[in-house]
């Protein structure tokens, strides 16, 4: 029997599943969301499998990081959702839909790195050529050596400096073992994304300060999936959701359109 994964529910109200990404747990990811949406929502705060305080396997894949979120919703008897997923967790937010699209009362997509969207185009196909080689390799370089790679081709030198001497810089190395033993997202072909039909309300995020081929990538997610929106941020990078105030309102934008409730 394959062991859940590791969740926890903060605050009531219309749930909202938070799907974090690579060199991440659900607690890191979405610290700004616990402390504010938490207050209008039951959010749902996953670790992926591999993650956090979920347990490891030999390998990780797209499918099955949708199984094991399903699964969740499950276990604690939750029909619909509002669904939200940072970068490779927002791969896994586009399978979810694609299988489930009834079940969504709002997708919001961070910047997922659909690498195979724009395989000629020069900023993405640079950051492809140094990212690449890390799937499927876990002998390599250890966790310190996979997250130096990984940041350095997503923020450059003086990005990469940065953050190593950021406090945060221990936690994501922690989580960089499991990067090496995931199916690449590029993996995630265009026909599936077409497959993405929902009625509820679709946003996707950039962040002005993120690399220029997440930002090309997420303006072509914009044009695949029907009624999609684009989120432009300029002062976030990557990871949108930390520019909470910005983010959190365009959440809340969208939540508005269903009828749920958007003041604090």
């Amino acid at each position: 029997m394959i062991e859940p994964i590791a969740f926890e529910v903060i605050g009531d109200g219309e749930p909202v599943i938070l799907v974090h990404g690579d060199f991440a747990n659900g607690r890191l990811a979405w610290s700004r969301q616990i402390d504010t949406l938490g207050r209008l929502f039951r959010l749902i705060v996953v670790d992926r499998r591999g993650n956090g305080r979920s347990p490891r396997a030999l390998g990780y894949t797209i499918a099955g990081d949708a199984d094991d979120i399903l699964d969740v919703t499950a276990r604690i008897g939750v029909d619909s959702f509002h669904l939200i997923g940072q970068s490779y967790g927002g791969v896994v937010a586009l399978e979810i839909a694609r299988r489930r699209p009834r079940a969504i009362s709002s997708l919001h997509l961070i910047e997922p790195p659909l690498l195979g969207l724009l395989p000629n185009d020069r900023d993405v196909s640079a950051m492809s050529d140094l990212i690449r080689p890390l799937f499927g390799n876990p002998r390599r370089l250890d966790s310190e050596g996979i997250a130096s790679t990984f940041f350095g081709a997503l923020t450059g030198s003086d990005g990469l400096a940065s953050l190593r001497s950021h406090p945060a810089w221990p936690r994501l190395v922690a989580e960089a073992e499991r990067f090496t033993l995931a199916e690449s997202p590029s993996n995630y072909h265009e026909w599936l994304i077409r497959e993405v039909m929902i009625s509820a309300p679709l946003q996707v995020y950039t962040g002005g300060r993120s690399h220029p081929g997440l930002q090309k990538i997420a303006r072509r997610l914009v044009m695949l999936l029907p009624g999609a929106r684009l989120v432009e941020i300029p002062d976030a990078a990557h990871d949108v959701q930390r520019t909470f105030e910005a983010f959190n309102a365009a959440v809340l934008s969208a939540v508005s359109e269903t009828g749920r409730p958007t003041e604090f």
